[in-house]
């Protein structure tokens, strides 16, 4: 992988020609389908899960939570149940050695040491259980409060709140490419230097990051878009739970392409191989393929050959 790799806002391969980049068409079409296919299973899933919310949010007024309470300790409970069942997936997985067949392309020099992994943890811990309730629940008693419907407020209508879905997955991408690629540049890499000491990443890494990275290309990209549209906690909770499920596995070391989820569009799996090839390599791909493609910074991507071509560095390390 000659001419890879190192902080850089334009990644560039050293001495070759820049690459084709793949037709507008097919671009625009990777674009429709990851703005509308996660935002219609959403929808599909917040109807679904009302009643449930609705019986919650009794259980919670009876115990005295306000509506800053009860948006805190769901959204709390949401981030570390997620947190915990998909990593421990992943680590069920790698501890036991189950469906390596999909694990991505690891050498020594990529794995994580033993003290990273507890520092990690610890991290986590701080945090989620001791810090996060306090932010969350003055950030949303101070600035959402007032906007915000009831809890118990009926939603709005579906078209309304699949569009809502899609805002959110927008904005998120555009404000993290933006923020990630910018975090990249020589003069600022000192922020991200800490989430790149994971080569081979896990997913417990996804959140493993210095503060200002954090809050300017992690939490602000997510809750923008879906606080300013669809103003109501539980399709909030329900976007935050698909962005840590995603970043989650994007950060796993696992790339489920040819199974049958990934088929019905179910998996992050062409997610996590893009990600993990910007891991490994440390460069471009910085968001999703239709922005880096819009942008131009996926030259060292296009030149390994993609997916296909990084996928296949794991069977041609092996034979």
């Amino acid at each position: 992988m000659s001419g890879f790799g190192g902080a850089s806002f334009s990644p560039r391969v050293k001495g070759q020609p820049r690459p084709e980049y793949p037709p507008t068409t097919s671009m625009l079409k990777d674009l429709f389908l990851s703005s509308t296919r996660v935002p219609l299973v959403l929808t599909v899933l917040t109807y679904f899960l009302q009643p449930y919310w609705l019986m919650l949010v009794q259980c919670f007024r009876e115990l005295g939570l306000n509506d800053s309470g009860i948006f805190t300790v769901s959204t709390m409970a949401t981030h570390t149940i997620t947190y915990c069942i998909c990593n421990g997936f992943y680590y069920f997985l790698d501890t036991h050695k189950y469906l390596q067949q999909y694990k991505m392309h690891r050498t020594p020099a990529m794995e994580h040491s033993g003290d990273q992994f507890k520092h990690t943890l610890r991290e986590a811990f701080v945090s989620q259980i001791l810090l996060a309730p306090f932010i969350v629940y003055f950030a949303f008693d101070i600035l959402l409060n007032s906007s915000f419907m009831q809890p118990d407020e009926e939603l709005t209508d579906f078209t309304t709140l699949f569009f809502c879905y899609v805002a959110a997955k927008v904005v998120n991408s555009v404000g993290f490419y933006w923020a990630h690629r910018t975090v990249h540049h020589p003069a600022l890499y000192w922020i991200h230097k800490q989430h790149h000491s994971y080569v081979g990443t896990i997913g417990v890494s996804a959140e493993y990051a210095h503060p200002i990275e954090q809050l300017v290309a992690n939490q602000l990209p997510t809750i923008l878009g879906i606080v300013l549209t669809a103003r109501h906690p539980l399709p909030t909770i329900i976007w935050l739970w698909e962005r840590l499920e995603q970043s989650y596995q994007v950060h796993s070391g696992y790339a489920f392409v040819g199974t049958l989820p990934h088929k019905l569009g179910l998996t992050h799996a062409s997610g996590a191989a893009f990600h993990d090839f910007h891991h490994t390599i440390n460069s471009g791909n910085f968001s999703e393929p239709w922005i880096d493609w819009l942008f131009g910074t996926m030259d060292p991507w296009l030149v390994q050959g993609s997916e296909e071509g990084y996928l296949a560095r794991k069977d041609k390390s092996e034979n």
